[in-house]
């Protein structure tokens, strides 16, 4: 069932974000929203991976993820990186509802930082999960 534009307040258009492409309507004329999981997964890659403030003309784009890459993984960093990358999907990702914790782990090696974020697509309801491998230098 399409999601109408009008009954998602918070939806930001000038950057043409969260619309299907190519471009398709409702009966009502609405502009319908993207809901293809694989794309949207690509949006939320490149918001972790992206720092907040780099990106010129929309310094709100990105995260804060980088905060946290020469940290041990522990309840504070796991609570950084957590709250970074729900605020920054919430204010940047409008296809999707983050209603579970995320789950934040460190690989083996301890090279890594996995993080598991499970969200409902908003126009289907459709629950799907996305797997972020984070990289940390290596200190030498």
């Amino acid at each position: 069932m399409p999601v109408r534009t009008k009954d998602i307040p918070e939806l930001d258009t000038s950057y043409a974000r969260d619309v299907s492409f190519p471009i398709r309507f409702t009966e009502e004329c609405d502009v319908l929203l993207d809901e293809d999981q694989e794309v949207i997964e690509q949006a939320l890659q490149m918001i972790t991976f992206i720092s907040s403030g780099s990106v010129r003309l929309y310094p709100q784009f990105g995260s804060a993820a980088h905060l946290v890459v020469f940290d041990q993984l522990d309840e504070g960093s796991s609570i950084i990186l957590d709250t970074s990358l729900r605020t920054a999907f919430e204010s940047l990702e409008s296809r999707v509802i983050l209603d579970k914790e995320f789950i934040v782990d460190e690989s083996a090696d301890e090279l890594k930082f996995i993080v598991i974020v499970p969200y409902r697509i908003r126009v289907t309801g459709e629950l799907a999960a996305t797997r972020l491998v984070i990289d940390r230098p290596i200190s030498g």
